[in-house]
């Protein structure tokens, strides 16, 4: 059951817009790329969200990986890595991913519904 929300949360978060208007801090991660990542890893980031949307996620997972070894920091990575983990159906990694995510951008137009399902998937 609980992995089933996770997959749907998934789904929900890959197609969410990450334009973020919360309350204390924005987080926009559209500026964090553009600030924060070289050009490299910029592209890399992109290949990687365009193969989640392509249902590739084992070549998406592994950029994301990738990413999030070379940015510990950048929440985008942690979020792709959840994603890709959901659709896996690996759920023991998606929420230690989605976790991370929250941790790093608490104000994420998403991270209300991300908390959610860590919740849901704690009380199981």
């Amino acid at each position: 059951m609980t992995h089933k929300v996770i997959l749907a949360l998934g789904l929900v978060l890959m197609v969410a817009p990450i334009h973020a208007v919360e309350e204390k801090v924005k987080y926009d991660e559209e500026s964090y790329v553009a600030n924060n990542l070289p050009e490299k890893s910029k592209q890399q980031y992109k290949q990687g969200n365009r193969l989640i949307l392509e249902d590739k996620f084992k070549e998406a997972l592994s950029i994301m990986e990738t990413l999030a070894k070379e940015h510990p920091d950048f929440p985008g990575a942690h979020r792709g890595m959840a994603i890709c983990y959901a659709r896996l159906g690996k759920a023991d990694p998606a929420v230690r991913a989605y976790k991370r995510y929250i941790e790093l951008a608490p104000s994420a137009p998403d991270a209300n519904k991300v908390r959610e399902i860590v919740q849901v998937y704690e009380r199981k």
